[in-house]
């Protein structure tokens, strides 16, 4: 799932005019099935968040298992939760329940071999009103040691490297950024593959940063570039920065030529297996492709949109959402066409239960499933959004 944000550290993704004269029809998939993915029965409905469908169906996440008490905001008396990993099998029955693996491990990244990247808590983890959930969860430096686990065995990342994973392709190959010294945040790029860590090029950037790796190991991201205004009349000067989309290909870095609009502050944030990269620049989407740049052209439903996106998968599909405080507007983004998910669904049959509204598509595979949810406002005054209900949209051809 891409969020849409400033360009500002690892962990914080962030995703012109190319006008045709006749835009392609979007077909729209065919027909859906509905699987509710069913909580784990050691967590509350609201402490669950499936974040990634495989191209067979198989969906992985993570699990909140209560705890106990902790205190919270306002002095009040909050459960806290133990992570760990959860499973929904491919089924397409009206229910899948998941499939726990060990408590006290908070998993982030994970692939189809089984090879899933994340954090040792050490501590019960408080989680508190934080929905609607869009996201996976991210790595926190105050989470504990990151590892890469495979079965039950935990590997910890090169000593000394402080090396923050950003994503990890099926052949095993990590990519983010670590340390220039043990003690420093994260800003080098960098990859790990087979316990190796090797440093990418950084071109005459001042940062860079993996956000995206495609089966190909074709990487992408954004650097930064910082400059420094003129002194002013007190000798004082001003930090500026821009961002820029790049892209390793064989380990060799090169910037993304897109059009001038979009610069000082674009970056790429998804690449899939035909080369189609995702990249955002000031509150727009585009599409990049071998050195064309097609504008997603997203109509707004309110004034101040924000966008959330998953995808594209190797069709070039992009499921996505536009939201605000109080409504969210599912849609997908099919051959230059936004089509408002709730109307296609709704002509499909598939429409959640009465009171419940659609939230997001986080997620989004090859076959065109999708992992959505939907949910509705509950009358808890501490989390007022606690009702939620994940399913995976099974799509037919």
């Amino acid at each position: 799932m891409t969020t849409i944000a400033p360009f500002q550290r690892p962990g914080a993704l962030a995703l012109g005019l190319i006008l045709l004269a006749c835009l392609p029809t979007a077909h729209a998939q065919s027909s859906y099935t509905m699987t509710v993915l069913s909580k784990p029965s050691t967590t509350d409905a609201t402490r669950y968040i499936p974040w990634q469908i495989d191209d067979l169906g198989v969906v992985r996440g993570v699990s909140y298992e209560r705890s106990g008490v902790t205190w919270g905001y306002g002095l009040s008396l909050l459960y806290t939760y133990w992570p760990q990993s959860a499973t929904w099998a491919a089924s397409t029955s009206a229910t899948v329940k998941p499939t726990l693996g060990s408590k006290k491990f908070l998993p982030v990244l994970t692939n189809k071999q089984g090879t899933t990247l994340g954090q040792l808590p050490p501590r019960a983890w408080a989680v508190t009103g934080m929905l609607p959930l869009f996201d996976k969860a991210q790595f926190a430096d105050q989470l504990g040691p990151r590892v890469i686990r495979q079965g039950s065995v935990d590997t910890p990342f090169p000593a000394g490297s402080n090396f923050l994973p950003t994503a990890i392709n099926n052949a095993g190959l990590i990519v983010g950024a670590r340390s220039a010294t043990p003690t420093d945040y994260p800003t080098v790029p960098a990859q790990l593959l087979n316990g190796v860590l090797t440093t990418l090029e950084q071109g005459n950037f001042d940062q860079v940063t993996p956000r995206a790796v495609n089966e190909s190991g074709v990487i992408v991201g954004e650097g930064r570039r910082v400059v420094l205004s003129p002194p002013d009349a007190g000798g004082v000067q001003t930090e500026m920065h821009s961002t820029h989309p790049v892209m390793w290909v064989n380990g060799r870095l090169s910037e993304l030529n897109v059009p001038a609009s979009m610069t000082p502050f674009a970056g790429a944030a998804h690449i899939n297996n035909a080369g189609q990269v995702l990249i955002w620049s000031a509150g727009k989407g585009s599409l990049w492709f071998n050195g064309v740049t097609t504008p997603l052209n997203l109509q707004p439903r309110s004034s101040i949109p924000t966008y959330r996106l998953a995808g594209p998968n190797d069709a070039g599909t992009i499921a996505g959402c536009e939201s605000s405080s109080t409504t969210t507007w599912p849609f997908l983004w099919k051959n230059g066409v936004q089509i408002d998910l709730v109307q296609d669904l709704a002509s499909k049959g598939i429409k959640p239960p009465k009171g419940y509204t659609w939230g997001c598509p986080t997620a989004i595979n090859n076959a065109g499933s999708l992992i959505m949810y939907y949910w509705k406002p509950s009358n808890n005054s501490t989390e007022p959004n606690s009702t939620v209900v994940w399913v995976r949209l099974n799509a037919k051809p």
